[in-house]
């Protein structure tokens, strides 16, 4: 993460609007932020961290959110901090806004956060919702760490960053967890925790179901007095094989009953059979009497119908005979109709033959007359194919006289453009040389000047010198002058302190004296207790007062120390300078007029350059036109040569053709093609006629000759069919056709009567046969079933009994056997769940740091990290310590209720021994815990390939180097701006200060507010 632009409005001690610009600073790869005590420099660090994370930077600011609002600020102003930082080469921005109460206001109002990415100058959201429970998530996912983590490896707050050097370990645990997000493993290990007590429920529940099955199995089954079971089941700790035996039992018990219930069953159902054969044959007796009964009445009934029966023999008989006839009958009238219809048609195809034969005679009379135009067609057809075979040479003549005026037209515009690239080439022949005499006095003139550039460098470095120490002088200035307004404000701070102090010590004095009396000894100052100097003691004291005046005083102390301090280190820094031999006046003469000299010289060596340049420019323009020249004079000898090839062609095409032109050609063509085409159509057209009506003739004089031999045949036909059917009448007994239309009956009236006497004879037959085959029944009575009836239900009554017990042992031998695959299911499930507990409640130990080296799962992964962290921390903790000072994970158990493999130590080279961190100075601390904060950046970048950190705050913690130390220090930032990251520190030193290359200054107004400034060295 690199950030760009930040800009703060009401924020902390920045009243309004305060933008810092860190693209500049970025250029320098490290700077300083200076500034007195609470004038806001963590607070830069709290607005980039409250922009991304909604908290300040430090653990004990983090949580104050709502105290970051600007005291200064104008009430109608919101607190704000818009952050721009750029992120794997993309640019993001965002701002966060506060809420507060207005006056006036019960609520608070203007809470807001916006995320977009900047694309070409424009922003895009990044989120479909602008929220904050959108925007948290998305800053996580951008940047690779949460709040924690970011406060850890990129924003270094005042001396948290030590806590994971000298924290006990449960505390790095906490610090690794947030880190390297291990709350998983945790996570994991407390999982299988719950899972083995998962497996011991399971387990517990399973042996009570157990118990209460084996308590359920005699209810399940017939206490027989033979059985086992009822004695088993009452003892308190029941025995599963016991138990498992004592069904066996009883399973074969009831599987010997079942055998016995079954041959019973059988038994009884063979009874049945024979009383159900019994009544069968009574009922079977008794239905033939009464069958015997009906059929004789039915007899009776039919005889009844002899009389009728006979009437329609008759009438049947009469109408078999008129249906003999019938078809000669039907074939006259047929006959009659059609010789009526020849008739019709005869008469129709007359008149249609008529008008066929007028048709034909005209047509026959048209062809002829056209049949006379042949030879007129046929010599226009030759006249025009002549006068077609003469067109193409006519168009051929037209197109030669074409070619011949382009191709002179061309040959002028080829003569002209060969005139004016000869004129070119001579004009470029010209400036070449004029160009070429140019550059060679140019190139002496060149080589005669001075080496400016190395002249001005020697100027600039003794200008840099100069500067350094006419800085270095001004500062030592400053800081004399700051020494002298130190001094005066510590005087006046240590006077207004010691009246208040007094004031203190009298009001204190004036309390203890109210249990004392005039004359007494004081027994504190051992002083006499004089009453009338106690009155004039204060009784009340402004404590607040005391504190601030007495606060104000300790920092006019600590700043007459800095101020001194710079003093002196100044005093040193100018006595490292070399003192310059030239003034910056007559530097800045000799560098002008040097300048004028370079830059004339450049501009001469420019023009060399430009007119180099300008001959090879030239040259190769000579050349194009010079292949230019030769190109256009080819190309006129070709035009040239097929104009005469074009013209001789011309010739001889107009002297075989004469003067007639294409036009005329063409109209004479197209008058003869018209006159050919109406010809031929009305030839076409009279061909067609005449085929027409010659064909309508034949066809009509067809079907005249059709239609009369038709009409004969019909005629002879009716007078045949007309004697076929008198004799028929007179054969079948009928005198004249009335009678025979009285007799003649339909079809289906005939079949009625048919099936009227064939169903009384067949039912006549039928009876005659059943009476003879049931005659033995005459006279008989019918028999009593009720007996029989009785019999069988009492029959069927006792397989029902016997069924009954038989399925009632067969349910008894599926509850034994069902009981018994529960049993064994139960006994099975238990011991599975048995073995399952042990190996889960073994790995669930295991991972909660139930093992031999007190270390869980988690605390397993963060040794591993911590390990990798030391390793990189040592790389420049040996470097950092003259390579006296290396740090050591230490593995011995403190007690066997802790856990190990968090705790840190350090093995110092020089006394070849390991001991506790917490030993360490103030000094070796800070060196140690900056090593640690970088190797936890190295490790984090190096497991996760999404985390960028181009950029590293630290805030304070080089005040206790030693000079030698500090000099370490800043090399190794140096070292880690090489890299590619820019360092921010936040300090005192001067030293520090003085190797900086650039200064963010944060500056407190008399008026309690702050404003910021960069200043470059």
């Amino acid at each position: 993460m690199k950030p760009l632009h930040l800009t703060m409005t009401a924020f902390g001690p920045y009243k309004n609007k305060e933008e810092i610009d860190f693209t500049k600073l970025h250029e320098q790869g490290i700077f300083a932020i200076s500034g007195a005590t609470g004038a806001g420099k963590t607070t830069i660090f709290d607005a980039i961290s409250f922009a991304l994370y909604d908290s300040a930077s430090g653990e004990d600011r983090s949580g104050k959110v709502d105290g970051l609002r600007s005291d200064f600020a104008d009430d109608n102003l919101h607190t704000s901090v818009t952050l721009r930082f750029e992120m794997h080469s993309r640019v993001y921005e965002i701002t966060r806004q506060l809420g507060h109460v207005k006056q006036g206001n019960k609520t608070k109002t203007g809470d807001k956060i916006e995320l977009f990415e900047i694309k070409n100058g424009k922003p895009f959201l990044c989120t479909e919702k602008q929220n904050k429970r959108t925007i948290d998530p998305k800053i996580i996912e951008i940047i690779g760490l949460d709040a924690d983590q970011f406060r850890q490896i990129v924003m270094l707050p005042q001396g948290e960053f030590r806590k994971l050097l000298t924290s006990n370990s449960l505390d790095k645990e906490e610090i690794l967890r947030k880190i390297f997000a291990t709350v998983r493993y945790q996570q994991i290990a407390l999982h299988m925790n719950e899972h083995k007590k998962h497996k011991d429920v399971l387990y517990r529940e399973s042996k009570q179901e157990l118990q209460y099955f084996m308590k359920q199995i005699p209810e399940a089954l017939y206490a027989r007095p033979a059985s086992k079971l009822p004695d088993i089941a009452t003892q308190e700790e029941i025995n599963t094989n016991q138990l498992m035996l004592a069904l066996q039992e009883e399973l074969a018990f009831y599987q010997q009953q079942v055998q016995v219930a079954k041959d019973q069953y059988e038994q009884a159902e063979q009874a049945v059979v024979v009383a159900r054969e019994q009544l069968e044959d009574g009922r079977k007796h008794n239905e033939q009497i009464a069958n015997y009964m009906e059929a004789a009445n039915a007899y009776e009934a039919v005889q009844q119908q002899a009389s009728a029966i006979e009437v329609k023999r008759q009438q049947l008989a009469l109408a078999k005979q008129a249906e003999q006839i019938r078809p000669y009958m039907e074939a006259y009238d047929e006959a009659q109709l059609a010789y009526q219809q020849a008739t019709q048609q005869l008469t129709t195809v007359q008149a249609q033959y008529a008008t066929a034969n007028t048709l034909y005679q005209q047509s026959t009379e048209t062809f002829t007359a056209v049949q006379k135009t042949l030879p007129q067609m046929e010599q226009l057809r030759t006249t025009i194919k002549d006068n077609e075979q003469q067109l193409p040479r006519l168009q051929s003549l037209a197109k030669c006289t074409a070619d011949v005026k382009i191709l002179t037209q061309q040959l002028t515009a080829q003569t002209q453009q060969l005139q004016a690239e000869e004129q070119k080439e001579q004009a470029l022949q010209q400036q070449l040389t004029e160009l070429q005499q140019c550059v060679s006095q140019l190139q002496q003139q060149v080589e005669a000047a001075p080496n400016y550039e190395f002249e001005l460098a020697q100027l600039q470095q003794e200008q840099r010198k100069l500067t350094i120490y006419t800085n270095v002088q001004a500062k030592q200035q400053l800081f004399e002058a700051e020494v002298i307004a130190c001094e005066q404000a510590l005087h006046k701070a240590k006077e207004r302190y010691e009246q208040v102090r007094a004031q203190r010590n009298q009001q204190r004095a004036a309390k203890l004296a109210t249990h004392l009396h005039d004359g007494e000894t004081c027994p504190v100052c051992a002083n006499t207790v004089i009453a009338t100097q106690l009155a004039t003691f204060p009784a009340d004291f402004d404590l607040a007062y005391y504190e601030t005046t007495k606060q104000t005083y300790e920092q006019a102390k600590d700043a007459l120390v800095v101020a001194m301090s710079d003093v002196a280190h100044g005093k040193a820094r100018i006595a490292e300078l070399e003192e310059p031999q030239r003034d910056l006046q007559t530097i800045e003469i000799l560098q002008a007029e040097l300048v004028e000299g370079y830059v004339a010289h450049n501009a001469s060596r420019k023009t060399l350059a430009t007119q180099r340049a300008q001959i090879e420019e030239l040259t190769e323009q000579l050349t194009q036109h010079q292949e230019n020249v030769k190109r256009y004079k080819t190309s006129y000898e070709k035009l040239q040569q097929a104009k005469q090839q074009e013209q001789i062609k011309a010739t001889l095409l107009q002297q075989e053709l004469g003067q007639k032109s294409e036009q005329q050609l063409m109209d004479v063509i197209a008058q003869d093609k018209q006159s050919l085409e109406t010809l031929v159509t009305a030839y076409e057209q009279a061909i067609q006629h005449h085929q027409q009506s010659t064909a309508n003739y034949h066809k009509s004089e067809i079907a005249l000759r059709v239609a009369e031999e038709r009409t004969a045949h019909a005629n002879s036909t009716m007078q045949v069919a007309q004697q076929k059917a008198q004799e028929a009448m007179q054969q079948a007994g009928f005198t004249d056709t009335g009678v025979y239309e009285q007799s003649v009956l339909a079809i289906t009236l005939q079949q009625q009567l048919e099936q009227a006497i064939q169903a009384y004879d067949t039912a006549q037959h039928d009876l005659q046969k059943q009476l003879l085959t049931l005659a033995n029944y005459k006279g008989q009575q019918a028999q009593d079933l009720t007996p029989l009836t009785l019999a069988l239900q009492a029959a069927e009554q006792s397989a029902r009994e016997a069924y009954k017990n038989m399925d009632v042992v067969a349910q008894f031998i599926n509850v034994c056997t069902s009981l018994l695959t529960q049993l064994e299911t139960l006994i099975k499930r238990i011991g599975t769940l048995e073995h399952e507990r042990a190996q889960i409640a073994h790995l669930a130990d295991v991972l909660t740091g139930k093992n031999e080296l007190n270390l869980s799962f988690e605390r397993y992964v963060q040794t591993y990290y911590l390990q990798q962290i030391i390793e990189a921390a040592n790389l420049r903790l040996r470097v950092l310590s003259n390579e006296q000072y290396q740090l050591v994970r230490t593995t011995e158990l403190s007690d066997k209720r802790s856990q190990t493999g968090l705790d840190l130590s350090v093995y110092d080279a020089y006394a070849d021994a390991q001991r506790d961190v917490k030993t360490l100075s103030g000094g070796e601390k800070f060196n140690a815990s900056l090593s640690l904060a970088l190797g936890v950046s190295d490790v984090i970048q190096s497991f996760n390939g999404n985390v960028q950190i181009n950029t590293m705050f630290i805030d304070e913690g080089f005040g206790s180097l030693d000079e030698e130390a500090l000099r370490r220090a800043i090399t190794t930032l140096i070292e880690l701006r090489d890299t590619g990251r820019t360092i921010a520190v936040i300090s005192h030193v001067a030293e520090l200060k003085e190797e900086m290359p650039a200064i963010l200054h944060v500056t407190k107004m008399k008026e309690g507010y702050s404003t910021t400034a960069v200043t470059f060295a």
